[in-house]
């Protein structure tokens, strides 16, 4: 199993417990499920002059379409998505990141998805010209793309790369911007996963406790 000292970024508070949880068990569960993982982060952001939603309707519409788009091509797709609203964010005050993994021996590189995301997310919300929906740039080193992280368990880079996975994926965590936005619903969804992933991430957070 992945042993990436997590400790420092759960532990100064500047990261939700749940969402922690969610994505560390997402992320493992994909490591175990596929013999190599192609993982890349989106942020689909809603421009000023569309009313905002006051439920998650639009990114649950663009995630239906996004995996039936997958589907098409029977390549396997886990996600995790979370809800922003930040007035000093640069991508707009209301906005979404989405953490993809795709099975990397179907997918290499995520770049040739960002027509397919651009145009999803403006069916999304009701307007294609308005809507920006981008694949972030990672610029991993040793990583042949620049927009995703490609994992093997059997790499010998394993762990440095599940480092990178980590520090790019923990963003979506953070509780900067999720506590005072003024909406309903959720702040964050994504697939599900097997109650022994979930198990395996509260004992890892367990570990990492003070006190142990």
């Amino acid at each position: 199993m992945y042993t990436h000292d997590t400790t420092t970024s759960i532990l100064n508070q500047n990261y939700r417990i749940d969402l922690w949880l969610s994505l560390y068990s997402l992320i493992m569960f994909a490591i175990d499920d596929m013999p190599k993982c192609l993982m890349f982060r989106l942020t689909l952001t809603h421009p000023e002059n569309i009313p905002y939603a006051l439920d998650n309707m639009r990114i649950t519409r663009f995630m239906d379409s996004f995996k039936h788009s997958m589907g098409r091509y029977k390549l396997k797709l886990l996600y995790f998505w979370a809800k922003e609203f930040s007035k000093l964010s640069y991508v707009g005050n209301f906005h979404y990141h989405v953490w993809v993994v795709l099975n990397g021996q179907d997918v290499r590189n995520p770049f040739t998805l960002r027509h397919r995301v651009q145009h999803l997310w403006g069916l999304s919300l009701g307007d294609c010209t308005k809507a920006y929906g981008h694949i972030d740039a990672m610029n991993v080193p040793g990583s042949y793309t620049r927009h995703g992280i490609m994992v093997r368990k059997s790499s010998h880079d394993f762990n440095y790369l599940m480092w990178h996975v980590w520090d790019q994926a923990q963003y979506l965590a953070k509780k900067e911007s999720k506590i005072h936005y003024p909406f309903k619903g959720d702040a964050y969804g994504g697939s599900q996963v097997p109650q022994r992933s979930k198990a395996e991430a509260l004992l890892k957070l367990f570990e990492i406790m003070p006190g142990r």
